[in-house]
């Protein structure tokens, strides 16, 4: 599956370049079977990419470490929920994905353009565009970063995944990023198309609009879901800084924010057209104007923010006093270990009283991954306990325990929750203010 995998790579990019060229020949020859052939062509790419990637899946997945970039991510005690996120948790299968996911949005943008744009040659450009932009991903795949390239001699057992990693999010966070980086190759084909052919019709301009505001949601999610990551998985947040995907997604964000504001701006500056589309933007400005209260609210509450430097030995009490004046009392329940294959689990619980209500238990852990031949090449991680309410978050960090005694960071952090709906406050109302007047759309 592996050679079927890397064979279909390279057949891919084939597939891709014939779309390109035949495509915008079509477009300049005004012949349609061209344009016809290459289409099929971004579609055959499309099941080509597909059975590539599920090459790279299956040697995850099985396990088989004669191929480089399965032996620095993934290992035997990597659980399989875990294998296939490692997938995507390095620069080659992230470039693989996306161009799995470029496929997918090149093939769906192709079809709708060729059935919907009434201009055949910016049809046909359109199509060729997006066969270009696949075979540059594939190229940039295939050359630069090749998940299919062997070692000179098949390990048996890998690096592992990175533990940051380790965690429920990436099954969705990453792909839903490259996810909005693919969305945007379709309103960049269009706009070329247009300016190479016979320049813009305002049915064309709403489908790039259209196709514009897909993937600024689909960003807007993403970004949304790596924000809370790195607030609940300390050390997160510079991996996330230094990711190439996590860059090119808040870069590309930002333009197609920008984008939608003149957009907007442009049509308001124009009578509404129907009592729909003044309803919808009076929605969209009352979502909008909550959600930035909220986030102004939590980043002014800052300021009340309380961290305690706690040493507490097994049994001890420790006491604190939160942002808003209540007392707190935490007993601790001592350290538990935890020794399984490829990793130890360090555990303090906390028994918390609050004005003297007994309160839930909270527990931190520190966890250090092990490699091959039980080497900790992972810095251990910290897994913070959360409780969370509207009025504050709790926040407990476990440094150090050992000898009877625990080092602890507890915090409380105000209204940390109303940032979290404000901000999907924000993307939602973003969401109805951008979206195209009721006639446009249509068109």
């Amino acid at each position: 599956m592996t050679q079927l995998g890397e064979l279909s790579l390279w057949i891919a990019l084939l597939m891709a370049a014939w779309c390109a060229t035949l495509a915008v020949q079509g477009a300049y020859m005004r012949r349609d079977p061209l344009t016809s052939s290459g289409a099929r062509g971004l579609f055959a790419a499309l099941g080509f990419t597909a059975l590539a990637s599920a090459g790279l899946a299956t040697a995850f997945l099985g396990d088989d470490y004669s191929l480089r970039y399965v032996a620095q991510h993934s290992s035997l005690n990597v659980e399989t929920f875990y294998k296939l996120c490692a997938f995507w948790s390095g620069g080659a299968g992230e470039l693989l994905l996306l161009s799995l996911l470029i496929a997918v949005v090149g093939s769906g943008a192709a079809f709708h353009s060729l059935r919907r744009d009434t201009d055949r040659a910016r049809a046909a450009f359109t199509v060729g565009l997006l066969g270009f932009i696949l075979a540059f991903a594939l190229v940039a795949t295939g050359f630069a970063l090749n998940p299919f390239t062997p070692l000179a001699r098949t390990l048996q057992d890998g690096r592992g995944l990175d533990p940051l990693l380790r965690h429920p999010l990436m099954l969705v966070q990453r792909p839903l990023t490259l996810l909005g980086i693919a969305g945007s190759a379709a309103p960049v084909a269009m706009t070329l198309a247009a300016l190479m052919g016979p320049g813009f019709d305002r049915a064309h301009v709403a489908r790039i609009r259209a196709s514009v505001l897909l993937s600024w949601s689909v960003l807007s999610v993403a970004l949304l879901v790596g924000v809370r990551w790195a607030y609940v998985s300390p050390g997160l947040r510079a991996l996330l800084e230094r990711s190439p995907a996590v860059l090119t997604g808040s870069a590309l964000w930002t333009i197609l924010t920008v984008y939608l504001i003149i957009a907007e701006l442009r049509e308001a500056s124009r009578s509404p057209r129907t009592h729909v589309d003044v309803m919808r933007r009076r929605a969209a400005l009352v979502l909008v104007g909550g959600g930035a209260l909220l986030c102004i609210a939590t980043f002014a509450a800052r300021a009340l923010t309380k961290n305690y430097d706690a040493q507490i030995g097994d049994g001890e009490k420790y006491s604190a006093k939160d942002s808003w004046g209540h007392e707190w009392t935490f007993t601790s329940q001592g350290a538990s270990r935890l020794e399984r294959e490829g990793d130890d689990v360090i555990a303090v619980a906390l028994m918390p009283t609050r004005d003297g209500a007994r309160q839930p238990f909270i527990t931190s852990e520190s966890r250090q991954y092990y490699g091959p031949g039980g080497l900790d090449i992972y810095p251990p991680q910290t897994v913070p306990g959360i409780r969370g309410t509207i009025a504050q978050d709790l926040f407990v960090v476990l440094a150090d325990a050992g000898d009877g005694r625990a080092v602890l960071r507890i915090s409380f952090r105000p209204l940390v929750e109303l940032v979290w709906a404000g901000s999907v406050l924000l993307a939602l109302g973003g969401l109805l203010l951008f979206w195209p007047p009721r006639e446009r759309f249509a068109a």
